[in-house]
């Protein structure tokens, strides 16, 4: 039989809102001169794996 750690396994949930990037123009120049459109990113980030321990979470 596999041991688990089920029973110690956080539960979360986030809620939010996908939106475009704010960026005033869309065109940047690199270190070279030549144009280039940057690419927007972001996210949340929870600093646990599955199967690690919640002590000290909630």
């Amino acid at each position: 039989m596999v041991k688990t750690t089920r029973e110690s396994l956080l539960e979360i949930a986030v809620v939010g809102e996908i939106t475009h990037p704010a960026i005033d123009t869309r065109y940047v120049n690199n270190w070279d001169g030549k144009p280039s459109v940057g690419l927007g990113q972001g996210g949340v980030v929870y600093n646990i794996k599955p199967g690690a321990r919640c002590f000290g979470w909630a």
